[in-house]
């Protein structure tokens, strides 16, 4: 007759007498399957399920790079992508993209929308259909075409209500008419350099962009489609030999640039993100790990308490398999009752891990079918990690012998090694989790500490975006001298800017770079510097300190610029760079009439490359604002639009934010995976700390005859009160021991993962090493402390 029914119907019987028991093991099962499982979500979605086009295997990213500069990727100038397209045979197409806001006007409030300009080919080569009229056509991307665009479903619903008539309405988009052609699917996304996007345009190359002098000129991707039977490695190889005659053809602008072409998924989730998500799923891990042996613990303890019972069942002749089968129940139905409730904790847990590494490929994490596989079987592993240990701990050995102890406690002393050596382990996985935390949180310390170079605070930004067609460079440079001079007459404003670029913005541009005097660089070889056009006042309203010679004025032209320090050091030892000249790629010679102190560029950006500053004159492109308030930065959240918007009224303003929240976006996901890292190693400690103290409750129970005839032969409390604690805190010691050698080990494997912080940083271990044995000595002194203090003739009594 099968048993297990049975075993199930006395497991729930068991178990539902002890309530307290019951619902500590299922909060703290629940809390480690529940974190486990949403990690995985999240892994799934991004490293295993398919992407949402056709055939999602064959696209892949094709691009240059530099030779110098292994595994990087370079955008695409035209000319070298039409030849592209033209001479590869592994692609059945190849299409091009590039970012391109865009202000929406005519009805309604202005606003900015995200737009995209793609090859005609652009949806047929990623497989994916309209639901509503149709994507480009082939003629559609070229210069003079009509003017057209393809909505996403999103900006469809929100803008215009989700009416079928929307389709060829006329849309005002930078001060020209736009026909609507077609919506997208909800949801449809681009993962890499696009993102979620409003809107749609044909990448139209104009005749400048054609020039043989613009194959130097890289300002767009591409994504290609395999075919059928290809690889990816042959797409490369493919890539790699064009670029190879190009460098031939056109020595002077191709030569030290490669070519390749990798999977969009590998491009789309850089490995840093991955390892990210990996890092966190063995976290999680861990969690669980320490959750299971805690529970083994309690389950020990719990089947240890019931040897009578088993010995009587052995005596009427129970098989051990009879013995072990209602343990293993309760453990299955604890774990299957924590992993239903992990399932429910998992879509809390899930927030905040989307805050932490959010998913790239623009998926969302979702109870799939790869999912609840994942968690039964984390379940199992759950049961059989806390039920298999105590089951056969609580039934080996003499049974009969536990009929004699009666009431005097039927532990033994392998018992009270196996739990020590439980507790040991337990401690030591929360002694490496919290040094690994500690290491992360001390590299965001030294981050957010990192000299910026200039003074975030009372800074307001904002982001506009001038329409080629109705700003030409003259126009932007009025505009913004007009605009600097308006904020300038407001008393709440103390000086104000515009700039191409912000510090730790993430459009900075970065060009090489050539001083007068010195050799050219051998072919394949650069130098490199970020480049920023300023108005005058962006020194004065950052607060950059200007070190030598003087600010640019109005009347500057483009034949002047200023360096900063680092570039100075490198190209004029010893001298002044006043008055020498250098120059931005082939571009004209510029005089250097200022050194200003270096400013951090961005925070993740290890480049840390010099600076060279030019006068903000005829330029096209989104212009930032800067103003320094003369008290709080939010003071000018209303005046930097409307003032703008009073110079022209079809260019709205976006990104409207204090300087000091674009530092605090730039370490966003640095502090909040220090967050979740912080609040698992609390977890972590807290488990840790409980085994210790129900460890050193047991083995204080079990001495209590012992300290009472102690006691009563004249041992004082110090003397009880050290016996006890000093086999409590050798286990802690053991622990700590183990903990840290492993921490050492696992800190110097994620030392890339780290800013500034060694993998052995000594202050972090002494941290943790304090902050452990503190807690620990506290979760020992308690227990000691009532045991010390037992009465000797109740203690006899009792035995």
């Amino acid at each position: 007759m099968p048993t297990f029914p049975l075993d199930i119907k006395q497991a729930l019987r068991s178990l539902s007498k002890a309530p307290g028991f019951t619902l500590a093991v299922l909060l703290t099962l629940a809390l480690g399957i529940g974190a486990n499982a949403s990690v995985f979500s999240l892994l799934d979605q991004a490293l295993w399920k398919p992407l949402p086009f056709k055939d999602p295997d064959a696209l892949v990213i094709p691009h240059e790079s530099i030779l110098k500069q292994p595994g990087s990727i370079t955008q695409f100038s035209a000319p070298n992508f039409l030849d592209f397209r033209r001479q590869t045979t592994a692609f059945s197409g190849m299409a091009g993209f590039k970012r391109w806001n865009v202000n929406l006007s005519g009805e309604g409030l202005p606003e900015v929308l995200r737009g995209g300009m793609v090859s005609a080919n652009f949806f047929e080569v990623l497989g994916v259909d309209p639901v509503l009229g149709r994507t480009f056509r082939a003629g559609e991307d070229v210069e003079g075409a009509s003017r057209v665009v393809v909505l996403s479903h999103e900006l469809w619903q929100r803008r215009f209500g989700g009416a079928a008539s929307v389709l060829g309405r006329s849309l005002r988009l930078d001060g020209e008419d736009w026909q609507v052609l077609g919506v997208l699917p909800t949801g449809f996304r681009f993962p890499y350099r696009l993102g979620d996007l409003d809107l749609y345009f044909p990448l139209a190359f104009e005749a400048r962009s054609m020039a043989p002098e613009a194959r130097g000129d890289h300002f767009f991707s591409a994504v290609a489609r395999l075919k059928r039977g290809a690889t990816p490695e042959q797409g490369a190889q493919d890539m790699a030999r064009v670029m190879a005659g190009l460098a031939q053809a056109f020595p002077d602008s191709c030569t030290g640039y490669g070519a390749g072409a990798k999977p969009l998924r590998q491009v789309a989730l850089p490995a840093a993100r991955k390892n990210q998500m990996l890092m966190l799923q063995g976290v999680a891990g861990l969690v669980l790990l320490i959750a299971c042996v805690n529970v083994a613990n309690l389950l020990l303890a719990r089947g240890l308490s019931r040897r009578q019972e088993w010995a009587i069942r052995a005596s009427l002749g129970a098989a051990r398999s009879r013995l072990v089968g209602p343990l293993m129940a309760e453990s299955l139905l604890l774990a299957v009752g924590g992993g239903i409730l992990g399932l429910l904790v998992s879509t809390w847990i899930t927030q905040g891990l989307l805050s932490v590494v959010g998913l790239p490929l623009g998926l969302r994490p979702e109870v799939s079918g790869s999912t609840l596989p994942f968690m039964g079987g984390l379940t199992l592993l759950t049961c059989l990690l806390c039920g298999a240990l105590p089951a056969w701990q609580a039934t080996r050995g003499d049974l009969t012998h536990a009929l004699h102890e009666g009431s005097k406690g039927t532990s033994t002393q392998g018992t009270h090694r196996l739990r020590s050596a439980l507790v040991v382990g337990e401690l030591a996985l929360a002694t490496a989790l919290l040094v690994t935390t500690g290491l992360m949180l001390r590299s965001l310390w030294r981050l957010q500490n990192l000299p910026l170079g200039f003074q975030p605070r009372q800074v307001m930004t904002g982001t506009l975006y001038p329409p080629d067609t109705t700003h030409d460079g003259l126009r932007n440079q009025v505009f913004s001298r007009t605009l600097v001079q308006r904020l300038n007459e407001s008393p709440s404003v103390v000086s104000s800017a515009v700039t191409d670029t912000l510090p730790l913005g993430d459009n900075t541009d970065v060009n090489g770079y050539g001083v007068e005097g010195e050799p050219p660089l051998p072919p394949g070889q650069f130098q490199s510097a970020y480049i920023h056009r300023i108005t005058p006042g962006f020194l004065e309203t950052l607060e950059v300190p200007l070190l030598a010679g003087r600010d640019f004025t109005w009347s500057d032209g483009p034949a002047t610029c200023l360096i900063s320090e680092p570039l100075a050091r490198a190209h004029f030892p010893g001298g002044s760079p006043l008055g020498r000249r250098l120059r931005i790629g082939d571009g004209p010679w510029m005089e250097i009439v200022g050194l200003v102190a270096t400013t951090e560029q961005g925070i993740q950006d290890k480049r840390r490359l010099p600076h060279i500053y030019q006068p903000l004159k005829a330029f096209t492109g989104p212009l930032q604002v800067v103003a320094r308030a003369r008290r709080e930065a939010l003071s000018l959240k209303d005046l930097l639009p409307s003032t703008a918007r009073a110079l022209d009224a079809d260019l709205p303003m976006t990104r409207i934010l204090p300087m000091e929240g674009l530092i605090h976006k730039a370490l966003e996901n640095d502090r909040s995976q220090g967050a979740l890292m912080a609040a698992f190693g609390a977890v972590a400690l807290a488990l840790a700390l409980v085994g210790i103290y129900g460890l050193m409750a047991f083995l204080a129970r079990s001495r209590t005859r012992e300290l009472g005839i102690r006691a009563a032969l004249g041992a004082t409390l110090s003397d009880l009160l050290a016996l006890v604690l000093g086999q409590g805190l050798r286990l802690v010691a053991l622990g700590l021991g183990l903990g840290l050698l492993s921490a050492a080990l696992v800190g110097r494997g994620l030392a890339s993962q780290f800013q500034g912080v060694s993998g052995l940083d000594v202050g972090t271990y002494a941290a943790v090493t304090g902050l452990l044995g503190c807690s620990a000595l506290l979760a020992c002194l308690l227990p000691a402390l009532h045991a010390a203090r037992v009465d000797p003739a109740v203690a006899l009594r009792n035995e």
